[in-house]
């Protein structure tokens, strides 16, 4: 009704349509009560794996001659849609606190400038090869970007009584996600449980992440990784939305069997939409990039099947973090940028300067925040490991040492910094970049130029002696030697050094942590270093996987761009309560009234227990009750959403009450908190 009565005027059209709410396949059945509150589209050919499709294109032919069983030509989509496909008030509450929390202050970063590509392996290198492509689109629209390529068949495959997998994968991708991302793509064999045959993501694994003010968005070129129409199940992809604070901002993603050739053209045409601007420099809106995707794909490749498998689960109205200002360069050394690259070399000092644009190209002058520089040395090529028969070796590059990593200050748009490029940098000449992240708590900037050459020695400077200084705590900056920790503490570092921190990750003089002197467990920290000063101070948080009960050795080793290097030990000691800790219990707010939040933080074996959340009168009746068991792996919090109402669905008459959460282990170990709330 409302595109009919703009009468082909477009800004009086509809734009967006969200649809807020779970849909099934099964119409009619029991077993779809309350689960089917926003009914989709599903086709003709519904026992057909290969031919059937839910969709939420049929709500975008909107002109009067379109016709979703009409393929010759197939209608094209006149708005953009999304959906949240909520089936509770808690997951409702999930995926509307993420979008809040997606555009506060705290969630800006220089993560907005990370892009991953993960691709599966076997195939003939199919996958490897189409997300490739992907690379070659996203870095030809911007040197900004910061590409992470996690290719499977790069990473050694293990084997075992449960078949293949890569726990280096698992490791890549969780550390990838914490530290953050804005983009994360994958292409290749999935599910609505994993991705790929060896299981490198899992809801075990999306439990345990860290990200809520690093949501990236997630497109998925895999099979069936988020049926919503299921009544049965709650997909991986579903839970990436709606389970927790942590996970995804929003998925491009599928809900039924797709075909590997047609996913990659779909893929590559969102992605060319998502980076576009008009001729205002802005960037379009989730479901207006899956809109003009989704067009451009039935008009030119007649797969109009495989591209209605695909949706967007999120909000199509918001537009993805992509920072809105531009930042160029404008001199390094006092040299204005011109159309002959400067070098950088080894062991020389320079001094950049740049500065901050609007969206039209004109000068920030408004603009005073802080600006991230990270200067790259020339791309270093990975050969594949030809893991399985339908894989073969072959070679790609990857931007992945970094010369610089630096915060420093913009004042009226103009900015400036300094650093010597370490002695680990690869001497062999080849062409560098230099990426630029910036915000000023209004709006953010990105850029970044590859009009430079990196190797070669330059004029030494006179390097000092001695190592960073590490400084380290687990959990809590009380933190002493030897304290007790929780199993899986949180590993905090400030590193400062004269000269500067060494971040290439060259072999031997990485930032290194290792665990009880055991190979199997060090880690390289080098890519979760954030600056304080320059990079001649910064901070590392990285949490430790689970620990054993007993007492722990933590090594710590960094250097600087002279290579000296410095060290420190921590012991600590993991003791693991035999009962469930409730650290925290709060009800936000307090007093209420209507609808409020009860929110606990854990300590303890929380695998596989019970508990009950009880509400009380003074006099001590139970007027309301929640339980559930608890699936997820380590688990550190829980929230109840109580809506006001007893057990009858009566609202609670004004005065104090009394609630109690109460935990049960695996082992039948009780435990309990309580707190008293005010109902106005």
């Amino acid at each position: 009704m409302f595109y009919d009565r703009a009468a082909g005027n477009s800004s009086l059209r509809p734009q967006y349509l969200l649809l807020f709410g779970g849909a099934s396949y099964v119409q009619l059945a029991s077993k779809s009560k309350g689960k089917n509150n926003v009914p989709s589209y599903h086709g003709a050919s519904s026992l057909d794996p290969l031919t059937s499709y839910v969709t939420d294109d049929y709500f975008g032919f909107l002109d009067d001659h379109e016709d979703i069983n009409r393929n010759f030509p197939a209608p094209l989509l006149d708005i953009g849609i999304g959906r949240i496909p909520a089936r509770s008030i808690e997951q409702a509450r999930n995926a509307v606190d993420k979008i809040i929390q997606y555009h506060a202050l705290s969630a800006f970063g220089n993560w907005r400038n990370n892009i991953t590509l993960v691709a599966d392996d076997e195939d003939f290198n199919l996958h490897l090869n189409d997300a490739e492509q992907h690379a070659s689109l996203i870095a030809s629209g911007s040197t900004a970007w910061n590409l992470q390529k996690i290719y499977l068949d790069a990473f050694v495959q293990e084997g075992g009584t449960a078949g293949s997998f890569y726990p280096g994968v698992n490791k890549a991708i969780t550390k990838n996600v914490n530290s953050g991302t804005l983009v994360w793509n994958y292409s290749g064999h999935g599910g609505s449980t994993r991705l790929a045959q060896e299981s490198v993501l899992d809801k075990n694994m999306i439990s345990l992440w860290e990200n809520k003010d690093r949501l990236p968005l997630f497109i998925t070129a895999t099979c069936d990784f988020a049926p919503f129409d299921d009544p049965g199940q709650s997909s991986i992809g579903e839970e990436l939305l709606m389970a927790r604070p942590t996970g995804a901002i929003a998925l491009m993603t599928t809900t039924r069997l797709v075909f590997a050739s047609s996913n990659k053209i779909i893929n590559n045409n969102f992605l060319q939409a998502l980076f576009s601007r008009n001729s205002q420099g802005e960037i379009p809106a989730l479901g207006q990039a899956l809109m003009q995707s989704k067009n451009y794909t039935v008009q030119n490749s007649g797969d109009f099947i495989n591209a209605r498998k695909f949706i967007m689960l999120g909000d199509p109205a918001m537009k993805p973090a992509i920072p809105a200002y531009k930042i160029q360069t404008l001199s390094i050394n006092g040299r204005m940028m011109g159309s002959v690259p400067d070098t950088i070399r080894a062991q020389a000092e320079y001094l950049i300067s740049g500065e901050v644009l609007r969206p039209d190209g004109s000068p920030a002058l408004d603009f005073n925040g802080d600006v991230y520089p990270k200067v790259f040395d020339k791309p270093i090529s990975i050969k594949s490991l030809a893991n399985d028969p339908q894989s073969t070796a072959v070679e790609y590059l990857s931007s992945e040492t970094i010369l610089y990593n630096g915060k420093v200050k913009a004042v009226n748009g103009r900015f400036s910094f300094r650093f010597i490029a370490p002695k680990d940098m690869n001497l062999t000449p080849g062409k560098g970049r230099i990426s630029y992240y910036a915000n000023d708590n209004r709006v953010d900037a990105a850029g970044g130029t590859e009009n430079i050459i990196t190797g070669g020695i330059g004029n030494t400077v006179a390097g000092e002696k001695e190592g960073p200084t590490i400084r380290a705590y687990l959990d809590s900056p009380s933190f002493k030697n030897g304290d007790v920790v929780a199993s899986t503490p949180l590993l905090s570092l400030e590193l400062s050094d004269a000269s500067g921190i060494n971040l290439t990750g060259s072999l031997g003089h990485e930032i290194l942590l290792v665990v009880d002197g055991d190979p199997q467990k060090t880690f390289v920290l080098n890519d979760l270093f954030s600056p304080l000063n320059g990079n001649l101070s910064g901070g590392i948080q990285f949490r430790l996987p689970a620990l054993e009960e007993g007492n722990h050795s933590l090594v710590i080793r960094a250097w600087d761009v002279f290579n000296n290097s410095s060290t420190m030990t921590l012991q600590c000691q993991v003791k693991t309560p035999k009962a469930i800790q409730v650290l925290t219990l709060q009800t936000i707010p307090n007093p209420v009234r209507g609808q409020a939040l009860f929110k606990a933080t854990l300590n303890g074996p929380t695998q596989g227990a019970e508990w009950q959340l009880s509400l009380f009168t003074i006099g001590g009746q139970m007027v309301r009750s929640f339980e559930k068991t608890i699936n997820e792996p380590s688990l550190r919090s829980i929230e109840i959403v109580w809506d006001g109402r007893d057990q009858r669905g009566n609202a609670l008459g004004s005065g104090v009450y009394v609630y109690v959460l109460r935990m049960k282990t695996l082992e039948g170990i009780w435990t309990q908190k309580h707190g008293r709330l005010v109902v106005l």
